[in-house]
């Protein structure tokens, strides 16, 4: 799959998961609320919440990789989601830190924010990290590419002014815009890293045609023994009638 078909679909199925994942835990929300069930733990809407978008852009990422670009993606949904239970693990601790909330307090809406995601997504990624490592170069990449989708995705919030009054098509153009830029980094790292070989391949591949030149370069030395022989035996043959 080439470059832009790949994105798109990439791009399309972050912004479904973001805006599901609105749309979801709202709904969940309004459901528990209707039964006079309240849940006061923070915990267990940051595990929903990671659960359901982890599993959602890891089965994403397999789809796309694996077809999109023939590569197996065995064991990154383990790994994945075991980097997005550490993503609700680590928010849980910062929300309930008194320092956490001072800290943030003396930071604008957008950089506290940032922070927020940034906490979400480097979980994930750093687990995946030791996944990639072991398969493609410059592994790092993908690290990177969650810190600065942290900091793009936050920018459709910063630039609407009042998130909720719009109980339907706001949130809809908020997350879709925000899964769309966490979409256009990430896409673009994941299919960098696995159409750039591994250093070890290229040695390989070197190898590899080294050994088939010197295969090749043998038999045109069996040839030319095989038409020496012949000659010899022609001549032979012809001494043998003249005498």
């Amino acid at each position: 799959m080439s470059n832009v078909p790949f994105l798109i679909v990439w791009a399309m199925g972050y912004a479904f998961t973001w805006i599901s994942a609105w749309f979801g835990g709202m709904a969940l929300s309004q459901l528990l609320i209707q039964q006079n069930i309240m849940v006061d733990s923070p915990f267990f809407w940051l595990v929903l919440a990671a659960g359901g978008v982890g599993l959602f852009l890891s089965t994403i990422q397999i789809v796309l990789v694996e077809r999109g670009l023939k590569q197996r993606m065995r064991g990154w949904l383990p790994t994945s989601m075991a980097g997005w239970g550490l993503s609700a693990l680590l928010l849980n601790i910062l929300i309930t830190m008194p320092s956490f909330g001072s800290s943030l307090g003396g930071l604008s809406p957008t950089q506290s924010l940032t922070v927020f995601f940034a906490s979400f997504l480097l979980p994930p990624a750093i687990t995946q990290f030791f996944w990639l490592r072991r398969r493609v170069k410059s592994a790092w990449l993908w690290v990177i590419a969650a810190v600065v989708s942290a900091a793009l995705f936050v920018l459709p919030f910063a630039w609407t002014s009042n998130f909720t009054n719009d109980q339907f098509l706001l949130p809809i153009m908020v997350m879709g815009a925000a899964g769309l830029l966490h979409a256009l980094v990430s896409g673009s790292i994941m299919r960098h890293l696995w159409t750039q070989p591994l250093e070890k391949d290229k040695h390989e591949k070197a190898k590899s045609a080294l050994s088939d030149a010197d295969y090749s370069r043998l038999e045109l030395h069996d040839e030319n023994n095989d038409i020496d022989e012949d000659d010899d035996l022609v001549m032979e043959h012809e001494t043998v009638q003249r005498r």
